[in-house]
Order: structure tokens, then C-alpha cells, then sequence
């Protein structure tokens, strides 16, 4: 039996074909690296982990975020204090908290 898909051999009007050109696109976004980098792509999650951290700039929070996305130990006393250094823990626990 066919997929409905491909009822009598032809494709629906609704079934996508995934091209070769649109795969690699999606994988070829590269992952932030610097600090401004992450400032710009991820306004909105910054500001989150600024005001659950209280912390003075974006810049403090995309250090944060880098270092959760790396899975790196962060040393801000923010994340040491309450969630020992990882700063996975404290990016997930300002983007539950802060809506």
C-alpha cells in the first residue's frame, strides 16, 4: 500500500519535496562564537537571563548563555552562588521563571 501521499502514483498538492539546496541551508547557520554575536541573534533570551540574574548589561548575560551552550562551568557570582557554576541550570531555570 502507497503512502496517501503518493495515492496513484503522484504526489499531492501538499506533500514537500525536500531539496538538496534547502537541507544544507538550515545546516550551514553556524553556532555564535563571540559575545556580539550572541547579543544580537538572542535579544529576548538575554534579557530574560539579565533580569533573573540581575545582571547590569546583555553583554554579562550572552557570557552566560555562551557558556550554557558550550556546557562550560561559568564563574559570575550569580551562577555560582545559586546554581554551582552551571550555567545550563541557570539559562533553564531564567527562561521558566521569567515569562
Amino acid at each position: 500500500m502507497q503512502p496517501k501521499s503518493f495515492q496513484n502514483g503522484a504526489p499531492s498538492a501538499r506533500a514537500k519535496c525536500v531539496f538538496p539546496d534547502d537541507a544544507s541551508r538550515d545546516s550551514k547557520r553556524e553556532k555564535p562564537k563571540t559575545i556580539q554575536q550572541f547579543v544580537q541573534r538572542y535579544p529576548h533570551v538575554l534579557t530574560k537571563i539579565k533580569e533573573a540574574g540581575g545582571l547590569a548589561t546583555a553583554e554579562q548575560a550572552a557570557v552566560i548563555l555562551r557558556d550554557a551552550v558550550e556546557r562550560r562551568k561559568n564563574y559570575s557570582d550569580w551562577v555560582l552562588s545559586k546554581y554551582q557554576g552551571d550555567a545550563m541550570r541557570a539559562v533553564g531555570s531564567a527562561l521558566r521563571v521569567i515569562r
